[in-house]
């Protein structure tokens, strides 16, 4: 059980170390953007100004808007991974915490069961010999047995709820996530990361990969018209400085592609799914499949032996 929860957390790390990435994507998108979209409307506004024949700046307003539209838009991405993943390393802190004590759990059983049967065999001991110890032993030998049953009857709880949530772990998690109002937005993405190694054909349609793809795709239409800005340095009025502002536009749209595509490839499925199936997988096959073990061989040890004290007496 103990390392079905360290790999938990293991995967838990993971996925918030992979959020973080996109995270840093996105900062570094955002500000690539805001140069480009600022460059784009200065060029814009210097062109404008120049003597007839007027220069046609309709291309550099629309590549501004594209620049603006992609930080939104992935802004907005980044910023529901950001709630789907931001409990995440709290939660891992939690159940590093408690390891330990889950870890010893087990042994703790294990001891009060040895002692249970150390009190039934002294409560075996003829009345005329030690009536004393048997008024004293066996009530605390029952109180024994009735804090194990209670603690595994905790656990057997835990168990099922666990197991019913396992037995379509990625399903129930979309279920409960567009059930509530305030994450029904991500429900999409979650469904995609949850599912999309299963199922390849899976729509990108309101999820954070599709953002990304739609921003870069957005971005790639716009390279033509950033292509055709050469073709203004041989407009007569442009000067050597106009020519170094061009320049600097073409620069900072190449650096937003590239900023975009990386964070297109943070977020496409394999980036997430990885993550997500390393807690999956030691939650739902290693905790519940050999951690609860130990837990039901002593319930079951403690039956038989409240049986049997049953039956003896």
């Amino acid at each position: 059980m103990v390392s079905a929860l360290n790999d938990v957390t293991t995967g838990m790390s993971g996925l918030s170390g992979a959020a973080s990435e996109v995270g840093a994507s996105a900062k570094s998108l955002s500000a690539s953007a805001t140069t480009l979209a600022a460059s784009s409307r200065a060029l814009s506004a210097t062109l404008q100004s120049k003597p007839p024949p007027a220069i046609d700046t309709s291309g550099l307003d629309m590549l501004a808007s594209a620049a603006d539209s992609a930080s939104s838009s992935l802004g907005s991405s980044f910023s529901g991974l950001e709630a789907m993943t931001g409990g995440l390393n709290p939660a891992s802190e939690a159940i590093k915490s408690q390891t330990d004590v889950v870890g010893s759990i087990p042994t703790a059983e294990a001891a009060a069961f040895g002692a249970i049967i150390l009190l039934f065999l002294l409560t075996l001991l003829p009345l005329r010999l030690c009536s004393a110890v048997h008024c004293v032993v066996s009530p605390a030998m029952s109180l024994c047995v009735v804090v194990i049953w209670i603690v595994c009857g905790v656990l057997m709880v835990v168990a099922v709820v666990a197991a019913d949530l396992c037995t379509d772990f990625r399903g129930n998690v979309v279920s409960i996530v567009r059930a509530d109002p305030g994450l029904a937005s991500i429900a999409p993405s979650a469904r995609f990361y949850l599912q999309c190694d299963t199922m390849p054909s899976l729509s990108t349609n309101g999820t954070f990969f599709g953002f990304a793809n739609s921003s870069v795709a957005a971005l790639n239409q716009s390279a033509a018209s950033v292509a055709e800005l050469d073709s203004i340095k041989q407009h007569p009025a442009v000067t050597p400085a106009d020519d170094a502002q061009i320049d600097q536009v073409q620069a900072d749209f190449a650096a937003l592609v590239a900023s975009a595509a990386d964070v297109r490839t943070k977020l496409r499925c394999e980036a997430l799914n990885g993550p997500l199936n390393g807690i999956i997988d030691p939650l739902c096959v290693t905790f519940l499949a050999d951690g609860f073990v130990p837990y039901w061989a002593l319930q079951l040890a403690c039956a038989i032996l409240l049986a049997l004290v049953l039956i003896i007496k």
